[in-house]
C-alpha cells in the first residue's frame, strides 16, 4: 500500500500542484544545474521524486550527452503523467519506486538529483545509502530542499499537509551525507524577485554531494 506522502503526492498529480511545483521551483532548479557542467560526452541522470517529469526532460533536451535521463517517483499518478508527456523523446525513462528501494540494471548514473523530494522518504540513512550506490566514483548528487531546520517559514509544512518530513539542520545534513560516503558543498538559492520573504532572504539549501571516489 502506497505510504501517505504517496498517496499526497497523487492528489497533486490530478489536481494541477505538480505545475505549480514546476513553477515554484524552476528558479533554484535552474541554479542548481547550471553549477553543474554537463560536458562528458555521454552521461546518465536520475531524477529522484521527478513529479511530472520536467526536470528529466530538460537534462535530455538541453544536453547532447546525455544518454540516459531517468526519472523516479514513489507517486504512480506522476509517473503516469510524466510518462505520457508529448515532449518525452525516447531518451527518458519513468519508474514508480522509492529511492530506498530503486534498483537500476544499467551503468551507474554519473549525476543525481533531488528537489524538494529527499526528506519525503522514509528512511534517511537508506535514501543516501541507495543513492551513493547507484552512483559510479565521484558521481555528483544535486540535493535542494526548503525544509531545513534554519528555514523556520517552512516548519509548519509537516502538519500542515499531515505526512512524515524529516527536519535537519544543514550539520546535521552535513552529518549524515558524510556518514553515507559524500563528501559535501552547501550554499543558498535565493530569488531576490519572489512574493514569498523567505525565498528572498533565506532561500533554498542546495547540497552538491560527491561520492568519495574510494567507495564503492
Amino acid at each position: 500500500m502506497a505510504d501517505k506522502s504517496a498517496r499526497k503526492f497523487d492528489e497533486w498529480s490530478h489536481n494541477g500542484k505538480a505545475e505549480d511545483m514546476q513553477k515554484g521551483h524552476a528558479n533554484s532548479v535552474e541554479k542548481m544545474l547550471e553549477s553543474v557542467r554537463f560536458d562528458k560526452d555521454q552521461f546518465s541522470f536520475l531524477d529522484i521524486g521527478c513529479g511530472n517529469g520536467w526536470v528529466v526532460r530538460k537534462v535530455a533536451s538541453d544536453n547532447a550527452g546525455c544518454r540516459q535521463s531517468v526519472g523516479i517517483d514513489k507517486s504512480a499518478g506522476m509517473t503516469r503523467r510524466a510518462s505520457e508527456h508529448p515532449q518525452n523523446t525516447g531518451v527518458e525513462r519513468y519508474t514508480c519506486a522509492d529511492i530506498e528501494s530503486f534498483t537500476y540494471k544499467g551503468p551507474k548514473f554519473d549525476y543525481a538529483f533531488a528537489m524538494e523530494s529527499i526528506y519525503y522518504v522514509s528512511s534517511i540513512e537508506s535514501a543516501l545509502a541507495n543513492i551513493h550506490r547507484l552512483l559510479r566514483p565521484d558521481g555528483i548528487f544535486l540535493c535542494g530542499m526548503d525544509f531545513y531546520a534554519e528555514n523556520t517559514a517552512t516548519k509548519r509544512w509537516a502538519a500542515a499537509m499531515k505526512i512524515t518530513m524529516h527536519l535537519h539542520s544543514k550539520g546535521e545534513w552535513r552529518i549524515l551525507f558524510a556518514d553515507a560516503g559524500f563528501t559535501t558543498k552547501m550554499r543558498h538559492i535565493k530569488d531576490a524577485a519572489s512574493k514569498s520573504a523567505w525565498k528572498r532572504n533565506v532561500g533554498t539549501l542546495f547540497i552538491t554531494a560527491t561520492k568519495r571516489h574510494n567507495t564503492t
